[in-house]
């Protein structure tokens, strides 16, 4: 099976709730930066990996917060992409806080 027919997945939620240390964890490696600094993933990073037998692509997304769009232009255009990849995705996973 060629890669891109594998199932794609994408993590969004909030600036700093944990989306790249779990994309981290399940990519089982350290590509998404994290930081305790709001905003620090800007550019979407994607890995594949293989859990429990399911192999499937995951995409780590920027924080998503209606007061960062007001921030800049880069951040804008950094939610707006996350957005997009969470249309064109299979499953999207809500990271929160409590």
């Amino acid at each position: 099976m060629k890669k891109n027919n594998y199932p794609e997945i994408v993590i969004v939620g909030k600036p700093n709730v944990g989306k790249s240390a779990l994309f981290n964890r399940l990519a089982n490696n350290e590509r998404s930066l994290v930081h305790n600094s709001r905003g620090v993933t800007r550019d979407p990073k994607s890995d594949f990996c293989t859990w429990n037998g399911f192999t499937f692509k995951i995409t780590d997304t920027a924080g998503i917060s209606e007061d960062i769009i007001k921030e800049d232009k880069i951040a804008k255009k950094a939610i707006k992409l996350a957005e997009e990849i969470l249309k064109n995705s299979n499953i999207g996973i809500i990271v929160f806080d409590s």
